[in-house]
Formats: C-alpha cells, structure tokens, sequence
C-alpha cells in the first residue's frame, strides 16, 4: 500500500516547512513571555536584572499559539518516525 508522502512528495514536503514556519514563529513569541515571570523571582533578578517581554498578547492569543506549536511539533515528530540521517548511521 502506498503511503500519501510517497503520491504527493510536494504536499508533504509543504506541510513540513508550514509546520516549521509555525514552529519556529510561535516559539520566538512565546519564548520570551516565558523568560518574564523567571526574571522576576529574587535570585535571578539580583544577578541578572529583570527582563520585560516587547511582545504582550492576551491569554487566548497565547494558548491558540501553545496549540498550534503543539500540532506543529506532533507532525515533525511523525515526519521523524523514520530519518536516512538518524536510521541510517546505525547500518
């Protein structure tokens, strides 16, 4: 039986990089409203210094985002089930 990557080469591989464009935008803006509470407990903060976020987005925003960094990072775990680089290196 065939696989739909194996009919649609072009497909899957659009789906790859859109989950990657997704993946990489989503973390570059959840990342560093991540950082803000860590900043602001005393140790950190005496030795660092605090930290304020340039991106402020309301809740929804940011869970809509954990979703689909979530859905994004599922499908490039499915694409790895099988990688010529990490499968075969152990031949």
């Amino acid at each position: 039986m065939e696989t739909s990557t194996a009919r649609t080469p072009a497909l899957s591989r659009g789906i790859g990089f859109l989950s990657l464009i997704v993946l990489v935008i989503g973390l570059m803006m959840l990342i560093p409203q991540a950082i803000v509470p860590l900043a602001q407990l005393p140790p950190v903060a005496e030795h660092i210094g605090t930290f304020t976020s340039p991106i402020d987005l309301p809740i929804w925003l940011n869970i809509a985002i954990a979703a689909l960094i979530g859905m994004a990072s599922t499908e490039w775990a499915l694409r790895l089930r099988y990688n010529l680089l990490l499968d075969g290196a152990a031949v």
